[in-house]
């Protein structure tokens, strides 16, 4: 094994990078775990048959994704996101997958989702707004 010697700042420059690349890796990780967990609320809510949109409301209240759930045709609201405690992320990535394949499949297409507001960001709500909706509800 061979060692070598860094200066600080060579170390903490490389620190960042890695750390920055990590997060990058992470988030997009957990946007995917997110929209594979939304698949599967989306079945539940689709079995039900009734309200789509308010079964998924039960469902991540239920399972303790969120405390309170409010979805609209181009907005969804949420308060007390698991993810909002993290404090290290930079918004609710998971969250931003479940919202954004449960909306697909209702749409039957592909959406935009940008997370607009969060509670791990000092707001008093998670909003994400969603473009290419329409009208479909």
């Amino acid at each position: 094994m061979r060692f070598v010697k860094l200066s600080r700042e060579e170390f903490g420059r490389s620190a960042r990078l890695y750390e920055g690349v990590m997060a990058q890796a992470c988030q997009g990780l957990y946007f995917r775990e997110g929209q594979i967990i939304g698949d599967e609320l989306a079945n539940l809510a689709e079995r039900e048959g009734d309200d789509y949109f308010q079964t998924l409301e039960k469902l991540l209240v239920g399972r303790g994704w969120v405390d309170e759930a409010k979805l609209e045709p181009r907005r969804a609201t949420f308060r007390g996101s698991m993810e909002a405690s993290v404090g290290v992320l930079d918004g609710c990535h998971k969250l931003r997958g479940i919202v954004k394949a449960i909306y697909e499949r209702k749409s039957g297409r592909k959406l935009t989702i940008v997370e607009i507001e969060c509670e791990a960001r000092g707001g008093k709500a998670c909003v994400f707004s969603l473009e290419g909706f329409g009208t479909v509800m």
